[in-house]
């Protein structure tokens, strides 16, 4: 692929607990750099996650991720060929005990539900 290495720094966490479900709100930025061997490229992210969650007898579990961007920096290509072009970030199909996510486009401006 083209994406190497990555690094998401995740902070400044906000919690709100209703019986067995909670909001959560927090801040990340995320550097992502190419692979080896390719054109050096890179493309940082910086946003907010809002997450649900739901507690079960396993403990809590992440239910739904929307991930907002705030600024990027860089070329999106390195993550997607479709970016390149202005479509959406492609989201791949998810195992079925992993939670749902958003991905937003900064290019259209527009999530993409999975």
């Amino acid at each position: 692929g083209r994406c190497g290495p990555t690094q998401h720094l995740v902070g400044n966490h906000r919690i709100r607990i209703d019986a067995d479900t909670a909001t959560s709100t927090s801040y990340v930025r995320a550097f992502h750099r190419s692979a080896a061997g390719r054109p050096e490229q890179f493309w940082d992210f910086l946003g907010e996650y809002h997450d649900s969650w739901r507690r079960t007898d396993a403990g809590w579990r992440m239910t739904v991720r929307v991930c907002r961007p705030l600024a990027t920096v860089g070329d999106l290509a390195l993550l997607a060929p479709s970016c390149a072009r202005g479509g959406p970030v492609a989201v791949p199909p998810r195992p079925r005990d992993r939670p749902a996510m958003t991905a937003w486009s900064p290019h259209t401006q527009q999530a993409v539900h999975r």
